[in-house]
């Protein structure tokens, strides 16, 4: 039963990495006006958007998605701290980036983020920040089971998102606005996303490679 749930959890992070960009660029084209290299992602799921219902729900099941995947990583590596923080941190990215960016869209009125686009953007940051740290976090346990490819992985991960996250905060303050930074605000969060979600799938055929190994 604790395999079959393993495998669900790969299956989960599988269609939650690929699905979200599709989802993204599919209901993107329904939005007039809309570019998925200069604009947040935010933006889709906002009131004003035609898409808002659908990009959050979709969001939400990103996030349970996930999740789900931190829950199968969890119990195929249980026997390890490391491993154990490390689902925790992926659950937390998944109820707060997906989840919570689903149920509390970033509205602005008069440009100025509302009360539910500011809980957007601080459940937002909580989940960025589990994923952020998330590479660091596995470093040693990638060190000591001798796999240096993800432990190679792991510090490249990071690294590049470090300079996408910092890309992105700096496209978001007004002092930059007119720069080109500003104008590719869309390409920063998307690299950043597609950075996590290929560690992601990399973890999760890690998880399925040793879920034979798995105890609780």
């Amino acid at each position: 039963m604790k395999n079959k749930f393993i495998v669900f959890a790969f299956i989960a992070s599988v269609t939650a990495c690929f699905g979200d960009f599709i989802v993204m660029f599919i209901l993107g084209s329904f939005y007039p006006g809309y570019s998925q290299l200069r604009d947040s992602m935010s933006g889709l799921g906002a009131t004003v958007s035609p898409v808002s219902f659908e990009m959050s729900a979709w969001w939400v099941i990103v996030g349970v998605l996930l999740a789900v995947f931190g829950v199968g990583f969890g119990l195929t590596f249980a026997k390890d701290n490391r491993a154990r923080i490390a689902a925790w941190l992926i659950v937390i990215y998944g109820l707060g980036e997906g989840v919570g960016s689903g149920l509390f869209p970033a509205d602005y009125i008069d440009n100025k983020l509302t009360f539910i686009g500011w809980v957007h953007d601080a459940i937002g940051g909580i989940g960025i920040a589990g994923i952020f740290f998330l590479p660091l976090v596995l470093l040693p346990f990638f060190k000591e089971n001798g796999n240096l490819k993800l432990y190679k992985l792991s510090i490249f991960v990071f690294a590049l998102g470090f300079l996408f996250l910092l890309l992105f905060g700096i496209a978001r303050l007004d002092y930059f606005m007119n720069s080109f930074i500003a104008s590719y605000k869309g390409l920063w969060q998307r690299l950043l996303m597609l950075n996590y979600y290929i560690f992601i799938i990399a973890l999760a055929f890690y998880m399925l490679k040793n879920k034979s190994k798995s105890q609780v």
